[in-house]
């Protein structure tokens, strides 16, 4: 068990969007909803919730042998 670590079964948008205002430090999408949904509404619902400086990090199947990451920082 990890302290103050906690997994939330949410839709993901949402999730973030009800977070309080540049309170996250970092989001990780591994093959996850920007995989399998529009990326805008998750964009802008990570861009309320990361701080200044906060990363988020996402991979990609760019083929059937390659990954792809991304990783962004928050002004």
């Amino acid at each position: 068990m990890v302290a103050n670590l906690a997994f939330v079964e949410a839709e993901a948008s949402a999730y973030m969007r009800a977070q309080p205002h540049a309170s996250i430090d970092i989001c990780l999408s591994i093959f996850g909803a920007f995989s399998f949904s529009a990326p805008a509404p998750l964009t802008v619902g990570v861009a309320h919730a990361l701080r200044s400086g906060g990363l988020l990090a996402m991979t990609f199947r760019k083929s059937d042998t390659t990954d792809m990451v991304f990783i962004l920082q928050r002004r």
